[in-house]
């Protein structure tokens, strides 16, 4: 009967150890994908500052076009804005 309590123990502690070690590859692993994700949201947003950068510079571009086709008729670039 002793030797069952004993054997019952080392089962125990080793079943506890396994849920440490899971617990700690969780952590890590949990760990590792936060800062994964971080990058990606770092890139993301660096890509975001791009694209707005490049929309910027085309609607400018575009206003300067209106501006040089309408420059010798304003009443007319008033209604194309209007559209």
């Amino acid at each position: 009967m002793g030797r069952d309590k004993g054997e019952v123990k080392k089962q125990s502690r080793r079943k506890i150890q396994v849920l440490e070690g899971e617990t700690s590859m969780q952590y890590e692993t949990s760990k590792c994908l936060i800062q994964k994700n971080r990058e990606k949201i770092l890139q993301l947003r660096q890509e975001n500052k791009l694209l707005h950068r490049k929309l910027a510079e085309a609607l400018a571009a575009d206003e300067q076009v209106i501006r040089d086709a309408f420059q010798s008729h304003r009443s007319e670039e008033a209604a194309y804005r209007k559209m």
